[in-house]
């Protein structure tokens, strides 16, 4: 009976062992404790992160719908200058049109008063070699300037 006692008293003494020191527990809080603490720190840098994020959010944002602002602003210049641009050309392409024209009625009047040119050389040649064949050799005279 005595083994049977024995063995018993070990059963019990195993199936109570999930009971714990007052010691164990005061560490065991502790512990709990500061994990608690750390959950709490963590949790509140979490929000201050969040909240940190979510205003670099809002200035992003802002500086993005200043940037598409400005964006916009230099397409609309761009549009612009483009088009006056366009119409500068247009003008410079009729003024050399024209330009064109008036060098190309220039060569021609050039041309025509190259040819009048020769034509009244050819004729005042013509004219002088006509008087001086028809004059005499005393109406011509000894080649001297006096008469003039």
């Amino acid at each position: 009976m005595s083994k049977t006692f024995a063995t018993l008293a070990l059963v019990a003494a195993f199936s109570l062992s999930g009971c714990y020191l007052a010691a164990d527990g005061r560490s065991l809080e502790q512990r709990i404790g500061a994990l608690e603490t750390q959950a709490t720190m963590m949790q509140e840098s979490a929000e201050s992160e969040r909240a940190r994020l979510v205003e670099l959010i809002g200035r992003a944002k802002g500086e993005i719908a200043r940037l598409e602002l400005a964006i916009s602003e230099a397409q609309e210049i761009l549009r612009r200058n483009s088009a006056d641009l366009g119409v500068q050309v247009d003008g410079l392409a009729q003024s050399i049109s024209v330009l064109r024209g008036h060098l190309e009625e220039s060569r021609f009047h050039h041309t025509e008063l190259q040819q009048e040119l020769e034509l009244l050389r050819t004729d005042l040649e013509f004219q002088l070699n006509t008087v001086l064949e028809s004059m005499t050799p005393a109406e011509a005279g000894d080649g001297s300037d006096d008469d003039w």
